[in-house]
């Protein structure tokens, strides 16, 4: 039994585009042509889930993909910094900054920390261990970025250094016995789509 999950990250935003962290905003219309545009190359799948952030849902709603909402999948909660210019918080908080992106169990802005966003992706993806088919998620990059760690096995500490950006794709397959990381793209014109 196999189980094949197409990780999508959201189109872009106008938060994303100016290098803040992201709130509950919409796709710009530049990431929806972008969709538009991909959608044909996508195949139905079997099973199809959203973060239930509304980036995630328009992303999904402009593939033509109908998910189910798992809230398990949403976005870190970025506290205080959420919306905020990530240069603001560099020059008004740097120690804050430069310790949430050394260390995942750190949470200055009073919301989650990265190991926080692993523990239930992981808790997530346990669940879908029995499931087989293929699956597409849509979802915000530490969602995705936090899938990929623990198909590989890597330790939490390399938590930054797997960059995902908007429409990115990650191929994350479940043998039986383990989840990996089969095929990661990080450019939304070379699709990997699911045969």
């Amino acid at each position: 039994m196999t189980t094949t999950m197409i990780w999508i990250c959201h189109a872009p935003t106008a938060a994303l585009r100016k290098g803040a962290f992201p709130k509950d905003e919409p796709i710009d219309p530049r990431g929806a042509a972008q969709c538009a545009a991909m959608a044909p190359r996508l195949s139905r799948p079997d099973h199809c889930w959203c973060a239930p952030e509304l980036r995630s849902r328009e992303t999904a709603s402009a593939f033509g993909l109908d998910p189910g909402m798992e809230p398990a999948l949403r976005d870190c909660d970025y506290g205080k910094w959420r919306g905020r210019d990530l240069r603001e918080i560099e020059a008004q908080e740097p120690e804050a900054l430069a310790r949430w992106i050394r260390d995942p169990q750190a949470a200055p802005h009073g919301g989650e920390s990265f190991a926080d966003v692993l523990d239930r992706v992981v808790a997530w993806m346990t669940e879908r261990e029995s499931e087989s088919g293929q699956s597409i998620v849509v979802a915000s990059a530490a969602v995705i970025r936090a899938a990929a760690l623990h198909a590989l096995g890597a330790g939490i500490q390399f938590h930054g250094r797997i960059d995902i950006g908007p429409l990115s794709q990650a191929m994350i397959t479940y043998n039986g016995r383990e989840w990996r990381l089969k095929a990661l793209n990080l450019h939304p014109d070379e699709w990997i789509g699911i045969e």
